[in-house]
């Protein structure tokens, strides 16, 4: 996952940290700071199994989040559900 800081809609909004929050499990945890001056954008290593919301503490600033999800089958799932053919010289 990736965040990064955009434009903020005031004119002077560079000394402003903004907090990244991730809200599981009835827990609200930060696990960034983003800041114009500092660090714009972050990379995180982040895997949640369980329902996560996400959210930020500016006001004003837009914030841009970049991130995939991957499914996680059962051994007896499987992704597409059509015969595949091969064939082996």
């Amino acid at each position: 996952m990736q965040t990064s800081l955009g434009k903020s809609k005031k004119k002077h909004h560079g000394n402003e940290n903004v907090l990244i929050y991730a809200k599981f499990n009835n827990q609200k945890l930060v696990f960034g700071t983003l800041s114009a001056k500092g660090c714009a954008q972050i990379q995180y290593g982040l895997v949640f199994e369980e329902e996560f919301e996400l959210s930020h503490s500016s006001n004003d600033a837009s914030i841009y989040l970049c991130y995939y999800k991957t499914v996680v089958l059962e051994e007896d799932e499987y992704l597409y559900d059509f015969p595949v053919e091969s064939k082996f010289s």
